[in-house]
C-alpha cells in the first residue's frame, strides 16, 4: 500500500494520526531533495551515543532521521527521552558528497541516515 501525503502536517484516519514524518506506516511523502545549511542538530540521550559513534544515525523504524536547523529544537527533541545530548551534523558536507536531504511542510530537516564522519565530534554539547 502506498499512501501519499501532501502538504499536510496530519492526516486524520479513524482512531490514529499519520505524522508527516511517517513514523507509523510507510508514506511516500514525494520529497525533493534540498541544500540544508551548513549544520543542522539532532538531539538524542546519552545511552544511545556508543552506538552512534559506532554506526551513524540511523533512521531505525522510521522512513528518516530527523534533523532541526537550530539547537533549541534538538534539545526539546532530545529532551523527550531524558537528558539531551545534541549532535551536530555538518549537512553541506553530506551534500557534497552525495547524500540526500529534504526539508519537510513542517520546516523539519529528513535524511536515510548520517553516516559517523558527518557528526561534529568535537561539538558534542550535553546540556543546553
Amino acid at each position: 500500500m502506498k499512501l501519499i501525503i501532501k502538504n499536510a502536517l496530519h492526516t486524520a484516519r479513524t482512531d490514529y494520526a499519520l505524522e508527516l514524518g511517517g513514523h507509523s506506516i510507510e508514506v511516500d511523502l514525494e520529497l525533493e531533495p534540498g541544500e540544508p545549511p551548513k549544520f543542522l542538530y539532532h538531539g538524542t540521550v546519552h545511552k544511545f551515543i556508543d552506538s552512534i559513534k559506532e554506526g551513524g544515525l540511523k533512521k531505525g523504524s522510521r522512513q528518516h532521521v530527523h534533523l532541526s536547523l537550530d539547537k533549541a529544537t534538538a534539545t526539546d527533541v532530545g529532551s523527550r527521552r531524558g537528558e539531551p545530548v545534541i549532535l551536530t551534523i555538518n549537512a553541506e558536507e553530506m551534500c557534497r558528497d552525495g547524500l540526500k536531504v529534504f526539508l519537510s511542510a513542517n520546516d523539519v530537516w529528513l535524511t536515510y541516515s548520517v553516516p559517523t564522519e558527518y557528526i561534529q565530534w568535537d561539538k558534542i554539547s550535553f546540556t543546553e
